[in-house]
């Protein structure tokens, strides 16, 4: 789709329509941003107030704030940030779950972690 000069909720909502289309299903603000589509995920943001109202909007139910929406790879990646100075509020506005969903994820991350380190594997 090319970029619009102006993001506006209905080419937003064409742009998250023709995601899933082509992958299957709603876009995730990882997924998005990582593969830095258009709109910026901020401009849907300043649009909708919050990922889970511009899918709601594109006709998509809203992701739950639990972290069981977290894969792998986006917790390792969120603890990066955390670790890097984001606040865990920051990086879970991003991922589309709370700060305190996403504490409690890196938590048991860290746990797996150190179990692994203590048993070897």
């Amino acid at each position: 789709m090319p970029r619009p000069r102006v993001w506006t909720e209905e080419t937003i909502v064409e742009a998250f329509r023709a995601w899933a289309r082509e992958h299957d299903g709603p876009p995730g603000v990882n997924e998005w941003k990582r593969l830095h589509c258009e709109p910026s995920y901020q401009t849907v943001f300043r649009v909708f107030g919050t990922w889970n109202n511009a899918l709601v909007a594109s006709g998509f139910p809203a992701r739950l704030n639990g972290d069981h929406n977290l894969k792998e790879e986006e917790t390792r990646a969120a603890l990066v940030r955390v670790e890097a100075g984001e606040t865990l509020a920051s990086v879970g506005r991003d991922l589309g779950v709370t700060g305190q969903a996403l504490g409690r994820r890196i938590m048991r991350l860290r746990r797996a972690f150190d179990v692994l380190s203590h048993t070897g594997s």
